[in-house]
């Protein structure tokens, strides 16, 4: 049972790919409109659509977007991963943690050049093994550029690379970079084009309150922000119970789509990440997400 479904997800699928276990070994590239898995078990097998996963720091977010990029490895897409808050190398041991070795499937794109790394134009021939050139990571802190430079950097790289799948992790750390009606218009821009060319996207926002001097403080945050123009919300929280914190996961929006309308346990550990059982009753908030 998934979370979530889609009219196209309704038909017979095959269950969620977990990454660590079974690496992120290539399969074939994704055709047509079939339902893209964000290869965590149980969860909204997603359409090439714009996906919003919010929550506070530690409740999985940036983990998730690691599982999906390296879902889409696995089935032989082409992934940009626009990192805003971690190095490259954070994303790499992301990946690792699960499992993944994104490192052997990167291609590295000189942002101030046309042209590709060697390695990203020479593809292994073993197709257990899969093709290099799969994985570009970008990693911009907000404050190197402006939001319309930070648009147009991520344009141009989608026009290069023509990737399936694209990661902004991290997203909400660009809001400190302008106006409430500036900030909205660069997220307006942002979902119109990835919808324009049909790009299964994944977004990642942590609440303003711990985002000291955002634009959002006192106003719209980029989940308010975004509300309208992705097609699924999936937010995340943690949860109190005496003294152990947990992790829950519900769908709170899903467009065109029937979802549970639950909590559910999000379980990260050394098998990757899943949904688990419903969220037992009496947990509290932890203060401050």
């Amino acid at each position: 049972m998934f979370l979530g479904r889609s009219e196209v997800a309704s038909r017979p699928a095959s269950r969620c790919f977990t990454v660590a276990g079974g690496g992120c070994r290539a399969g074939a590239a994704r055709t047509g409109a079939s339902p893209v898995s964000a290869g965590v078990d149980r969860s909204p097998r997603l359409r090439a659509s714009t996906t919003l996963v919010a929550g506070p720091t530690g409740a999985g977010k940036t983990m998730m977007a690691t599982q999906f990029v390296a879902e889409g490895v696995r089935s032989g897409e082409k992934v940009l991963v626009m990192a805003y808050e971690e190095s490259r190398e954070q994303v790499l041991a992301n990946g690792a943690a699960l499992g993944c070795d994104l490192e052997h499937y990167e291609w590295v794109v000189d942002s101030s050049s046309t042209g590709s790394s060697p390695a990203a134009s020479s593809p292994t021939a073993d197709p257990e093994v899969g093709q290099r050139g799969q994985v570009s990571i970008q990693s911009f802190y907000p404050e190197v550029a402006s939001l319309d430079d930070h648009l147009v950097e991520l344009q141009e790289l989608i026009e290069r690379l023509h990737p399936t799948r694209l990661v902004l992790d991290g997203l909400s750390s660009l809001e400190r970079l302008g106006s409430q009606p500036s900030y909205r218009g660069f997220l307006l821009a942002i979902t119109a084009h990835v919808r324009s060319i049909g790009l299964a996207t994944f977004i990642t926002a942590t609440p303003p309150a711990l985002h000291p001097g955002s634009s959002s403080a006192g106003g719209a945050s980029t989940a308010d922000n975004l509300t309208g123009l992705v097609d699924t919300i999936v937010v995340l929280r943690l949860q109190e119970f005496g003294a152990t914190i947990r992790r829950g996961i519900h769908v709170q929006r899903m467009r065109g789509s029937h979802h549970e309308n639950v909590v559910r346990e999000l379980v990260v550990d050394e098998r990757g990440i899943s949904v688990g059982d419903l969220m037992p009753t009496g947990a509290t908030e932890v203060p401050g997400t």
